[in-house]
């Protein structure tokens, strides 16, 4: 079975945020993008690792990892205005589009008969509205979904992959984890004896990189994606 990410995997959620910025902020306060997305994929993971601990509930891990990316900018953002900024970005998750290619890649799976999963950080009503969203319930079947939101677990943490494996009933080599993120999905799929294909747009090199088993990598999504309906032997 292949196993996809969601966010920066099947569509891209670092053009959504941005968007998000610009229609709420309106061109203010002129933030350098590149670094707000990045501050705030830090900051996300950090939030949503508290939530799922249980420290925190919902609508406070959405202030907060909102709040703590901007002050990481030098810009202060009361509570009000950060749940505000939240919630248009949630709103505008019921618009978002899969990347074209990666709707083809299922199209092509699904007409092979070929399994296929998400594996996913994030909220459950989220990770799974996002599937909707994208129109791409058509490819995936309920039991071959799991949000880390299900269990209160996340990767890269091993357990996550372990209940992945005892809801699909499938063994570690028969399982292939597609996904954007080196430690979340290339590592922690690795450790758990995954086979992985990371799409490493940024070419990244982190630590850790000689010692983790990638099957697939490429900067490429048309390369991941010719690789992933190759020679038959992903499955």
């Amino acid at each position: 079975m292949i196993v996809f990410d969601i966010d920066e995997t099947l569509y891209l959620r670092s053009e959504l945020y941005l968007k998000t910025y610009r229609e709420f902020f309106g061109g203010r306060p002129g933030l350098d993008e590149q670094l707000l997305e990045e501050r705030n994929r830090i900051r996300k993971e950090e939030a949503f690792q508290m939530r799922a601990e249980g420290k925190i509930s919902m609508e406070e891990m959405l202030i907060l990892r909102t709040t703590l990316t901007y002050r990481d900018l030098g810009v202060e953002l009361s509570p009000e205005t950060a749940l505000a900024f939240e919630q248009l970005y949630a709103k505008n998750q019921n618009e978002i589009d899969p990347i074209p290619v990666y709707k083809d890649l299922l199209e092509s799976l699904h007409q092979r008969g070929c399994p296929v999963g998400v594996l996913t950080n994030g909220p459950s009503d989220r990770q799974r509205g996002k599937i909707q969203a994208m129109g791409l319930w058509k490819y995936f079947r309920e039991e071959n979904v799991l949000a880390s939101g299900d269990i209160g677990i996340i990767k890269p943490d091993p357990r996550i992959f372990r209940a992945f494996e005892e809801k699909t009933g499938l063994p570690p080599d028969k399982l292939w984890m597609v996904g954007d993120s080196f430690e979340s999905d290339i590592a922690g799929a690795s450790d758990a004896g995954w086979h992985t294909v990371w799409i490493n747009r940024k070419q990244e090199k982190p630590a850790g990189y000689a010692d983790v088993k990638i099957d697939f990598e490429s900067t490429s999504d048309d390369e991941i994606c010719a690789f992933l309906t190759g020679d038959g032997s992903v499955s």
